[in-house]
């Protein structure tokens, strides 16, 4: 009975770290768009920085954002309290910039193409993300104008 009692002591120990590991494990989200919203006055390859808002839901693990398009944008965030976002990778013809997350988030700038719908460029950056993180992106949202998008 002793060794049972140990034995099941020990799977539940197992059982609490694999569950720690994973809460601790990021989710992906990808957004693809070839360029956002205009801002007032600017015209089609004005490279003026178009606005997209992304608003972040409370998330029981960390998120990493991946933002890609072809001309530049301005992705604002708005995060609920309890939102985490771990890191963002900019993937951009045009670089674009970063307007409400904490300094603390780390901002990698990439040439991973540009994916704004599933063509064989989505399913590029899916095999590498699945390299690199281990699991396929938890979403992807994408068209060839964006304005605002949610992370739920």
């Amino acid at each position: 009975m002793q060794k049972l009692l140990t034995v099941v002591c020990v799977l539940a120990v197992i059982v609490s770290a694999c569950a720690t590991i994973d809460a601790d494990k990021p989710e992906v989200h990808v957004i693809g768009v070839y360029e956002g919203s205009y801002p007032q006055n600017a015209g089609h390859g004005s490279r003026t920085p178009y606005q997209i808002d992304i608003s972040v839901r409370e998330r029981h693990v960390p998120v990493v954002l991946v933002l890609m398009s072809h001309e530049p944008v301005d992705w604002r965030f708005t995060l609920d309290e309890g939102a985490r976002v771990k890191e963002v990778i900019l993937s951009s013809v045009h670089p674009g910039h970063i307007k409400g997350l904490d300094r603390e988030v780390p901002v990698l700038r990439e040439s991973l193409g540009i994916a704004y719908r599933r063509d064989a460029a989505y399913e590029k950056l899916r095999k590498y993300l699945l390299e690199r993180y281990g699991s396929e992106p938890a979403s992807f949202q994408y068209g060839y104008k964006g304005r605002e998008f949610s992370i739920n």
